[in-house]
């Protein structure tokens, strides 16, 4: 942690890559809750369409695979706002500048 409180010890690179792997596991906890809840069909169309173009915005090589992102072990009991709200928590972690990675000087 820095002297303002935000972690340092992931690049914005991993932390947006996080943000992407969150946002699709919300989209699919808000599918799964849309099968009793036609509501929440909407909100996880919206976390895929999200998930989808921040994943776009990750430089060249960085974008194909998800599959080492570091998450939570607790993403399979987390509901669909926890995990929005999990999002909300890693984009703090570093300076708005530094979002998306490709945009860095």
């Amino acid at each position: 942690m820095d002297s303002t409180g935000t972690s340092t010890s992931t690049s914005a690179a991993q932390a947006w890559r996080a943000v992407v792997a969150l946002l699709y596991e919300a989209s699919d906890a808000g599918m799964r809750r849309a099968e009793t809840d036609r509501a929440a069909h909407s909100l996880a169309l919206w976390a895929d369409l999200l998930g989808s173009a921040a994943q776009h915005l990750l430089p060249a090589g960085q974008s194909a695979s998800l599959d080492d992102v570091q998450l939570p072990a607790d993403l399979d009991r987390r509901d669909f706002a926890s995990l929005v709200l999990a999002v909300e928590k890693i984009t703090r972690t570093h300076d708005a500048e530094a979002f998306p990675p490709e945009h860095r000087n």
